[in-house]
């Protein structure tokens, strides 16, 4: 589900159209890698959003503010079944919902109907996200959402499966904010006030809502109590009540909290991304009129002629280290993957806690796919940004992001058996064993010393005897069926290695094929633009900067 860049207030409208005024100035001119760099200015400004992550304990509200803040039902709201995926709210002109699944290949999501949404996001219909649910995404037409925002739900820190809150640390480095809600019975514990710490030091705004005011009648001494413990942990966050139900209403207390959210995000982005639009439209515009950009054609020219000698060759050796560092990282990925499920199967029973196995293996697999598309991604937009540079044209390349084609298989249902049967037979036969040694032993003993009880001593040494050998025997059965799982899962993750290689090697001749046309294009239309500017170009172009420096004053 891609998002809608119709918004209900558009940030940086006047930017945007500077932005686009100079991207269809360059297309006058015959510089196709100006308006490219242009347009992209322009769709920066419908496309950015700042990001708010609802954060806290499992029952404190965290859905029922979601849904308050977009002024609808946008996620599965119960005191009882707890959120378990983790959920972007943002905004959209018809309401539409959608998921990602771990095996899902990488931008793949799969619509799915809103009144379904509680059998995919809630304990009850999605108990420990068993279906490997990634994300979820809600659109919804709000107009606080509409002005640039969008609300994170996240499965509770305190709820019945902790676990889960593991996906926050992966959203928090590209949120803008934290949004933590906190029950009114009591002030934030040591673990909330350390995550609102830790993403204050990497930049992010934070805000504390205190929920359920009404049916805590000490809030107040709770808000203090939290105020002065946000103080002492040198954390600038204000406090908000709010009370249930949460509604847009303004004895809510809801309105104080989408205030600040526009105080700290919206405002602040809204300018943001004006200034980084109007920056794109006068640099533009300055090369326009500029006498390096315009008059120095024979500088173009030699550009243009030093980039077509040198890019076919730094196009092959790019791609040829990238995918070294790539195949380097699947190797040591999958030597780190191994030893972690070696570590895990050796500290649980295998016959008992195998599905707890196939997650981790899935999870870990997913991880790892995860890393080696960032990397590819990365090296694909290195290369083209010094393919770019060479022909004098910084910017003038933007590949597609590339991921990886791949759905991991699912490792073997069947839980990992012993080698041999431990039915009832068997363990009588061992407890037989053991009693009959432990008999003759204390026999033996009695003789030696003469005791008249030898006949109770040499019962309960059987008896001792014989619990010592179950014991052993059950040990025994437990590390073979560890054998076992780890034989299964090296084979599955010789499988995965070897079908990952396989998609490494096609994603990246499908990124080198991508690339390699894209430079052909810029090629061509350097070529086409290596002409003087007519004149009546020149003069808007001078006209743009002075409406850029006008609009930059303003804001």
């Amino acid at each position: 589900m891609q998002p809608d860049s119709t918004r209900g207030s558009q940030p940086g409208g006047q930017a945007q159209l500077l932005a686009a005024r100079a991207a269809a100035l360059a297309g006058r001119a015959g510089r196709p890698d100006l308006q490219r760099r242009a347009a992209a200015a322009a769709r920066r400004v419908s496309r950015t959003v700042s990001v708010a992550v609802v954060a806290g304990d499992h029952g404190a509200g965290k859905s029922s503010l979601v849904n308050a803040l977009a002024g609808t039902d946008a996620c599965p709201a119960d005191p009882i079944d707890a959120t378990t995926v983790v959920t972007m709210v943002r905004y959209g002109r018809d309401e539409a919902a959608a998921v990602r699944l771990a095996d899902d290949p990488p931008g793949e999501t799969r619509a799915v109907a809103r009144q379904e949404l509680p059998e995919w996001l809630t304990e009850r219909g999605n108990p420990a996200n068993e279906r490997s649910v990634e994300v979820a995404e809600v659109a919804v037409p709000s107009p606080l959402l509409g002005e640039g925002l969008a609300l994170v739900d996240t499965p509770g820190s305190g709820g019945l499966h902790p676990g889960l809150v593991g996906a926050l640390t992966g959203i928090l480095p590209s949120a803008d904010a934290v949004v933590l809600a906190l029950d009114a019975g009591s002030p934030p514990a040591a673990d909330a006030l350390r995550m609102l710490a830790s993403a204050a030091s990497e930049g992010l705004q934070a805000v504390v809502v205190l929920t359920k005011v009404d049916i805590h009648p000490e809030w107040r001494n709770v808000a203090a109590a939290t105020s002065r413990a946000l103080r002492e942990a040198d954390i600038a966050a204000p406090v908000i009540p709010v009370a249930l139900p949460l509604a847009p209403a303004p004895d809510s207390g809801i309105g104080g909290v989408a205030g600040e959210l526009r105080r700290l995000l919206v405002g602040p982005a809204r300018r943001r991304i004006e200034l980084a639009a109007l920056a794109g439209a006068e640099e533009v515009a300055r090369a326009l009129v500029s006498a390096e950009a315009d008059g120095d054609a024979e500088h173009r020219v030699a550009m243009l002629a030093e980039g077509k000698r040198r890019w076919a060759a730094m196009l092959q050796e790019g791609f040829s280290g990238l995918m070294v560092d790539i195949d380097g990282d699947l190797r040591a990925g999958l030597v780190r993957l191994g030893s972690s499920m070696d570590d895990l199967i050796g500290s649980i029973d295998p016959g008992r806690a195998w599905p707890e196995v196939r997650r981790a293996v899935d999870d870990a697999t997913a991880d790892l796919v995860r890393v080696l598309s960032a990397r590819l991604a990365a090296g694909c937009a290195s290369i083209a940004a010094e393919i770019a540079g060479a022909f004098g044209a910084p910017g003038a390349l933007e590949p597609e992001l590339t991921g990886l084609d791949f759905g991991s298989g699912a490792v073997s249902a069947d839980a990992p058996r012993a080698a041999a049967s431990s039915g009832a037979v068997s363990r009588s036969l061992e407890v037989l064993r053991g009693s009959y040694g432990g008999i003759v032993l204390a026999g033996a003993l009695g003789q030696l010393v003469a005791l008249p009880v030898v006949a109770p001593l040499a019962l309960g040494a059987g008896a001792m005897f014989g619990a010592r050998q179950l014991a052993e025997q059950r040990r025994r059965r437990t590390e073979q069926r560890r054998i076992a799982a780890r034989r299964v899962v090296r084979t599955h993750l010789d499988e995965t290695g070897a079908r990952l290689a396989v998609a490494v090697r096609k994603a990246v001749q499908a990124a080198q094929r991508d690339l390699r046309d894209r430079v052909e294009a810029l090629v061509a239309d350097l070529e086409a633009g290596s002409h003087d500017l007519p004149e009546d170009v020149t003069a808007e172009a001078r006209m743009l900067v002075d409406a850029v420096h006008e609009a930059r004053g303003r804001s």
